[in-house]
């Protein structure tokens, strides 16, 4: 595996530098164990860069522990907006790096509020969790649109309901006790509010980060399977090849006829040629490759997703 791993490099760290040349780029990571000894394990991390639709590399990094210096190794030259949860790794480059501007996962912020309001429903969380469901909702009616769309909508709906909600924030968090676990998740928001804001300023900014967490899925689903890496060396023969099959899913690409072609060209491309072999060019110019079946899935689950929230729309009404 490693040996196939080394063979593809020079085309994940391609896939690398374009997926850093997104305007928008989301960005996450998952534990892995890793073996250091005989019966000894430490906690690895894999982490993943999702790039904009310009940009379509699902890619993968690994390292041996969750420091701040792996994000900022495979975020190094990115200039964009970073779609991240509040890790202070991701905090931190938002804010000392030029050119780059966090916008942080509501979906995160609500699951602070969720607990509060599974520990027995107030006025409070019902009138937190309405805010929410507001602004996707606004979001909802407007996935398929264009960018341009999308920024017109935010501007016009989803703008006031976030001044509301940021006085309502305020004002609520200044009668709550210190260790009230509302005013933690206040306190979560209020702290990085400017953040928060940032999907105002482009119809390209997502409200969430489910990019960046549906892309871990694909190796989180076999984690059970293969309970953990070798050595930091194995970890990034992992993250190598993810790069490439979590790519070729993202694009409903087939992986066998792909990588097939990939490995009996790759020896002898040259590095003025290498981009030939990027998934979405070697896609557009083999298009009989698409798994055409997948792509109806995926059109259809995202069909049954729509009318689900329409559904609860509904009965929210």
């Amino acid at each position: 595996m490693r040996e196939l791993a080394k063979g593809v490099t020079r085309l994940t760290d391609l896939m690398w530098t374009r997926a850093r040349q997104s305007a928008v780029m989301n960005v996450d990571e998952t534990y892995v164990k890793e073996l250091t000894g005989e019966g000894q394990t430490l906690t690895g991390y894999l982490w993943v860069g999702v790039g904009d639709a310009q940009h379509p590399y699902d890619c993968f990094t690994y390292t041996s522990s969750r420091a701040c210096v792996g994000a900022e190794r495979f975020l190094r030259g990115f200039q964009g907006y970073l779609v991240a949860d509040a890790y202070v790794a991701y905090e931190r480059i938002g804010e000392l790096w030029p050119g780059v501007s966090k916008a942080t996962c509501w979906i995160h912020a609500r699951r602070g509020f969720e607990a509060c309001h599974a520990l027995g429903p107030t006025p409070l969380t019902r009138r937190a969790m309405k805010f929410f469901r507001q602004l996707f909702d606004i979001e909802g009616r407007h996935r398929a649109a264009d960018a341009a769309t999308r920024h017109s909508a935010r501007q016009k709906f989803s703008q006031p309901i976030v001044a509301a909600f940021h006085a309502w924030l305020e004002d609520v968090g200044k009668s709550r006790l210190p260790k009230d676990k509302l005013l933690g998740a206040i306190r979560y928001m209020l702290d990085r509010w400017p953040s928060f804001t940032r999907f105002l300023e482009s119809g390209d900014i997502p409200l969430d980060n489910n990019a960046a967490e549906r892309a871990l899925k694909f190796p989180i689903l076999g984690r059970k399977a293969w309970l953990f890496v070798g050595n930091a060396t194995a970890g990034q023969t992992a993250a190598t090849l993810f790069t490439l099959t979590k790519t070729c899913n993202r694009l409903h690409l087939d992986p066998f006829a792909y990588l097939q072609d990939v490995y009996a060209r790759l020896p002898t491309t040259s590095d003025d040629e290498l981009e030939e072999l990027l998934p979405d060019r070697w896609l557009a110019q083999h298009p009989q490759h698409q798994l055409t079946a997948r792509v109806q899935e995926a059109h259809d689950r995202a069909l049954r997703a729509r009318e689900k929230r329409e559904e609860r729309r509904r009965r929210a009404a």
